[in-house]
């Protein structure tokens, strides 16, 4: 880890308005070193958080503007739309459920408007210094008050990715498998009660590959475990960590979000408030020269379909249509450019990943 203060990444009210003379380091320093990072500025213009909080509530709904359905939909909800009572709440705390839906873009095109987008992808491009960002997929985590605890586990191992290694790779020596890198939107305001998301701190340095060849960190059971950090705090004490830091993701406000490492624990509390929901969207990123790992693709309910009839050791390169390259590196003079142009409530969060890489 690195020695400065942690509460300065981690409380976007901190970083809003520092009172520590600790010199803060850059978000790509802070990402490598923690394996996180918590952008102190808005990723998305109100209008856009609007636009997808509105989106969704038509997608739990099954209701598609595209005609597609989501890859994974949440259980359909009947109840009526109203604004005081979203993800169809009614007052009712007994056995509330987190909705998840896989691939949302697929089914709005106002959603995958702002999801694909380059600015949000050229984040990740500046935070690991990759030449180019694909998108592999998103998912919504929509928590109504008193939602379960999502147990921590790490997302590279639910993605059947490879890639040749060179001596200039720049992603950071302890990669040695592909990297993935997840930002995560808020589309609330993250309080104390919320459940927002937590990372647990340098856990994406630990134990990446079993003894057979598999990634480790995936969770079988997702919800509702009283001990929501258990597999964070076990691989923790076995990499020699007595105590695992975690840190929450508390004072982001509703558009705000967080980038963590595919190899980062990260999971999140119940939603203890009793009226207000807690909505997100992960998107999940890698470089643009990955292809499938195919026997790992095979085995897989979700990815299987896109490496039928490739043969082990064959060409397994990702489909552009399915997967596209959203953003490629480009020279600085062609980013101040951009940054001009761009909309005023991101234009921070841009200036801030480019000048501080």
């Amino acid at each position: 880890m690195s020695s400065f203060n942690p509460s300065a990444v981690a409380s976007a009210s901190n970083l809003s308005n520092p009172s520590s003379s600790t010199p803060t380091p850059s978000p790509s320093a802070s990402f490598n070193a923690d394996g996180f990072y918590i952008s102190p500025t808005p990723l998305l213009t109100p209008s856009e958080t609007t636009s997808l909080r509105t989106s969704l509530e038509s997608l739990i709904r099954h209701s598609y503007p595209s005609s597609t359905p989501p890859t994974k939909p949440c259980k359909k909800i009947n109840a009526p739309r109203d604004p005081q009572k979203p993800l169809g709440f009614t007052g009712n705390l007994q056995n509330t459920k987190t909705l998840q839906i896989v691939n949302t873009h697929l089914s709005n095109p106002s959603i995958s408007s702002i999801l694909r987008s380059p600015t949000l992808a050229s984040y990740i491009g500046h935070l690991t210094n990759w030449p180019s960002v694909r998108y592999i997929q998103d998912q919504a985590w929509l928590k109504p008050p008193n939602a379960p605890s999502l147990s921590f586990h790490r997302d590279r191992p639910y993605i059947p990715l490879k890639r040749e290694l060179t001596e200039n790779d720049l992603d950071g020596g302890y990669h040695k498998n592909v990297r993935i890198v997840t930002l995560w939107i808020t589309l609330d305001d993250i309080e104390e009660d919320s459940g927002g998301l937590e990372f647990a701190v340098g856990s994406h340095t630990w134990l990446k590959t079993s003894e057979e060849g598999y990634p480790v960190g995936a969770n079988s059971s997702f919800f509702g475990g009283e001990d929501y950090r258990y597999m964070a705090s076990k691989m923790g004490k076995d990499e020699g960590v007595e105590v695992v830091e975690f840190k929450e993701t508390v004072g982001l406000k509703a558009g705000g979000g967080s980038f963590h490492d595919g190899d980062t624990y990260h999971g999140s509390g119940v939603n203890r408030s009793k009226t207000l929901p807690r909505r997100g969207i992960g998107i999940h990123f890698s470089r643009g020269d990955v292809e499938w790992d195919v026997e790992k693709a095979k085995g897989s309910k979700v990815w299987k379909e896109f490496v039928e009839g490739v043969e082990e050791g064959g060409e397994a390169k990702l489909s552009e249509e399915d997967f596209p390259i959203v953003w490629t590196r480009k020279t600085e003079g062609e980013w101040e450019e951009e940054i001009k142009s761009e909309k005023p409530s991101i234009k921070t969060a841009l200036k801030n990943l480019m000048t501080n890489r």
